[in-house]
């Protein structure tokens, strides 16, 4: 009886267990990284199919003499955008599971510096023996493989052009490789310390708007989200407005006000402080006006600032020029931008003949 035929049996009679461990292991993983607040590209994962089971056998005698001695049967593959993240999430893996020191390996640690190859980090894993997981499945041997993005592109290219050593590279490529290889490994640190500026930069923000220090603070996608979301007196416009039609108030990026603010010469908080000092009753009155034609059961949290904005239109003094281009800085519709300019000239020509 061929050795092929024997170990094809073999693995069939163990691949429901193996599909179930693969089940286990995905929901583990899923959880505890979700739990974790690790963002990802992709979590993918496969059983090695029979044939190149087989086939790695025969190809690596030295290293494994049936199926059950294959350490990759169950493989998964996570790719995270940033590369710190993957010592992240190799301690939660270490947390999860029984880590095979011995045939895992840090590529990151190991490869020549003078050396081109992709940087990731493999461990070979098997489920705990616990009461959580059935022991039956405790003893299958599972791989893990984690890197970023950046590292993942360059093993699919790499993997691509067919290239398994650096010998095997013409030599007249070479260096190319290898400054390719060195380019992206300084782009991955780039990506993290840019990260980290952001996220800093977003901390601080919030704490100098917690504490009502907007002065000379700059308007971004950043620091317009935080005025909204923690700026008192922003704040209780929004509810207010909502409490006129007992509507619910539901998250909503701000980015694209921003064009619309430069265009009234708002370019810092402590300038759009001023307006909603300033118009504050006029973008309630013109809420209540809208309302009393419009039925809503939720508004956007920007709609404090939407108000506001339509109250200094019609009260701020601007030409009927400077109004239609607030409406179509960022816009994409030349007819529905013609229909709002329109209408707030008429809002602003009726208020006057009241006055």
């Amino acid at each position: 009886m061929s050795v092929d035929f024997i170990e094809t049996e073999a693995y069939a009679a163990l691949l429901p267990e193996l599909a179930e461990a693969e089940r286990i292991i995905e929901k583990k993983l899923l959880d505890e990284i979700s739990s974790a607040g690790i963002p990802t590209l992709e979590i993918t994962h496969r059983i090695k199919d029979a044939a190149s089971a087989v086939e790695k056998i025969k190809r690596k005698p030295d290293n494994y003499s049936c199926i059950s001695d294959l350490t990759d049967l169950i493989g998964f593959r996570i790719i995270c955008y940033f590369s710190d993240d993957v010592d992240k999430i190799a301690s939660l893996v270490e947390e999860l599971f029984v880590i095979d020191r011995e045939n895992s390996v840090d590529k990151r640690q190991v490869i020549n510096p003078t050396a081109f190859g992709y940087l990731s980090l493999h461990y070979i894993c098997s489920l705990p023996e616990s009461e959580d997981y059935p022991k039956e499945l405790c003893g299958i041997k599972f791989e893990i493989q984690m890197r970023s993005s950046l590292q993942h592109t360059w093993a699919e290219i790499e993997h691509d052009l067919g290239y398994k050593s650096v010998y095997a590279i013409p030599r007249e490529v070479r260096r190319e490789f290898s400054r390719i290889a060195g380019l992206l490994e300084l782009a991955d640190e780039s990506f993290v310390r840019i990260r980290n500026k952001l996220n800093d930069y977003t901390k601080k923000i919030t704490e100098d708007i917690k504490k009502g220090n907007v002065s000379g603070i700059m308007l971004d996608s950043v620091t317009l989200s935080a005025y909204l979301r923690y700026n008192e007196k922003m704040q209780k416009l929004t509810k207010d407005i909502a409490a006129i039609q007992n509507a619910s108030v539901i998250e909503q990026i701000p980015e694209s006000i921003l064009p619309k603010l430069e265009v009234l010469g708002i370019t810092e908080l402590g300038e759009l402080e001023s307006l909603a000092e300033r118009e504050r009753e006029h973008a309630l009155e013109l809420a209540e006006k809208l309302f009393e034609i419009t039925e809503l059961d939720e508004i956007a949290s920007t709609a404090g600032l939407h108000f506001l904005c339509r109250a200094d239109l019609i009260y701020g003094g601007h030409t009927d020029e400077e109004i239609y281009e607030f409406f179509a800085a960022g816009a994409d519709n030349p007819e529905r931008v013609r229909k709002q300019a329109a209408a707030v000239i008429k809002n602003r020509k009726d208020d006057k003949n009241e006055a």
